[in-house]
């Protein structure tokens, strides 16, 4: 519940360069199963801020974790 994994996997990884690799942020959104089947309209969720924007998320209200 209160643990995250991001996993790379590829047929070769060894190619991509460790700016790719490490020290990377990533932005995920967290969202209710409640509150996904309320929307009429279908949100794209590969869309940042379409997400943001149709669930009412302020970037105020961001946490980051380290």
């Amino acid at each position: 519940m209160n643990d995250v994994s991001i996993y790379m996997v590829g047929n070769d990884l060894q190619s991509v360069l460790d700016q790719y690799r490490s020290n990377q942020t990533f932005r995920i959104v967290i969202i209710p199963g409640y509150l996904t089947n309320k929307s009429v309209s279908k949100v794209k969720f590969s869309d940042y801020n379409a997400l943001i924007n149709a669930y009412g998320f302020y970037v105020s209200n961001v946490k980051v974790l380290n």
